[in-house]
Parts: structure tokens; C-alpha cells; sequence
């Protein structure tokens, strides 16, 4: 998928790839969670702020895309996944 075109996305799945977000938070329909890999993750707000608005606090973002972004961000290819 194309990180220039974010896609609209049930919560389990990520906003920017469509792929599993793996979200613990998702999994247990708002029970408490007390881990998930998002709570040893500092993500980045340029990083946030490419999830579509109407799915801003509803959809996770998942590993993947984190992993691709720090890694474009080091190499000084961020301007790939838009803005």
C-alpha cells in the first residue's frame, strides 16, 4: 500500500497499510488492557498526524509502519509518506 494515500480502515487494522495493528487496546473491546506494544513505543506526531482525521483515536497504526517511517526518517525519506 501507498503511504501517500491513507485508507479508510475498520480499528483493527492500520490506517496508513491496512494491515493488522495487532492493538491490544482493539482486541479486548474496552476492557482494561494493561499492555500492548504501543505502550513501549514513543511514535513519532509527524507519524500521527498521517492517519486520516475521521480515524484519529480510533484506528492503531501498526508496527510495520512504524518500523518503515523511523527507517525512512533516518535515511531523510520522509517526504515519501506525504504532506
Amino acid at each position: 500500500m501507498n503511504p501517500l494515500e491513507p485508507i479508510h480502515t475498520p480499528p483493527s487494522s492500520c490506517p496508513l497499510c491496512g494491515g493488522d495493528a495487532s492493538c491490544a487496546v482493539v482486541a479486548v473491546n474496552g476492557a482494561p488492557v494493561t499492555d500492548c506494544w504501543c505502550f513501549r513505543v514513543q511514535i513519532p506526531r509527524a507519524l500521527l498526524e498521517r492517519i486520516p482525521p475521521q480515524q484519529r483515536g480510533k484506528s492503531c497504526l501498526c508496527s510495520a509502519c512504524l518500523t518503515r517511517f523511523d527507517a525512512d526518517l533516518e535515511r531523510g525519506e520522509v517526504d515519501s509518506w506525504g504532506r
